[in-house]
C-alpha cells in the first residue's frame, strides 16, 4: 500500500498495521520519539538543526479535530517563545471542508514536496498555499492564525468553489 513505507522502513518488509503489535509501537516510540516528537525536546532538536514542518489538517476532521490542532500549535508556540518564533520552522494549514487523510479526506496541498524543499534549501517560507478542490480548481489557504476564523475559512471555501 502507498502509505506502508514507514512500517517497512522501521519494522521490515511485509509488515502491515495488522502485524505490528502494541509492543512494537512502544519500542518504535522509545527509539524514535525523542527525535520525531512534534512537541518537547524532540521538536526543539528538530527545529534547532533547521528542520521545517508543514502541518495540514481538515476543519471536518473527526479523528484530530481542528481545535486540538490549534491547541497543539499554540502550545508549541509557547515552547518556542512566540508564534513568530514557531513560524520560522512550522506552519499550520487548516483546510475547509476536509476530513482526515488523503483521498476523500484532507487532500493535502498542491506542490507540498517542492514547498518544503524551497523552505529548507532556499529559505523561501510558505505563506499562502493551494489545496485541490474535488470538482476542479484550487483553494487558497493561509497559515493559522493569519486572517483565520472558522467563519472566514468557510467563506474562503465558498468563494473558491
Amino acid at each position: 500500500a502507498r502509505n506502508q513505507w514507514m512500517l517497512e522502513w522501521y519494522f521490515g518488509p511485509g509488515r502491515t498495521p495488522q502485524t505490528v503489535s502494541d509492543r512494537d509501537l512502544l519500542q518504535w516510540m522509545e527509539d524514535w520519539g525523542p527525535d520525531c516528537n512534534a512537541c518537547g525536546e524532540g521538536a526543539e532538536r528538530f527545529f534547532a538543526r533547521g528542520g521545517k514542518m508543514i502541518v495540514v489538517g481538515g476543519l471536518e476532521d473527526s479523528v484530530v479535530p481542528y481545535p486540538s490542532m490549534i491547541d497543539w500549535y499554540e502550545r508549541a508556540a509557547e515552547e518556542m517563545g512566540t508564534l513568530a518564533d514557531l513560524e520560522q520552522s512550522c506552519r499550520l494549514y487548516l483546510l475547509p471542508g476536509r476530513a482526515h487523510g488523503q483521498g476523500r479526506g484532507c487532500g493535502g496541498i498542491v506542490g507540498d514536496t517542492q514547498i518544503i524543499v524551497d523552505w529548507v534549501e532556499r529559505g523561501v517560507a510558505p505563506f499562502e498555499v493551494k489545496s485541490p478542490l474535488r470538482g476542479g480548481g484550487e483553494l487558497s489557504v493561509k497559515p493559522y492564525p493569519h486572517n483565520w476564523t472558522p467563519k472566514a475559512a468557510l467563506g474562503c471555501a465558498i468563494r473558491n468553489i
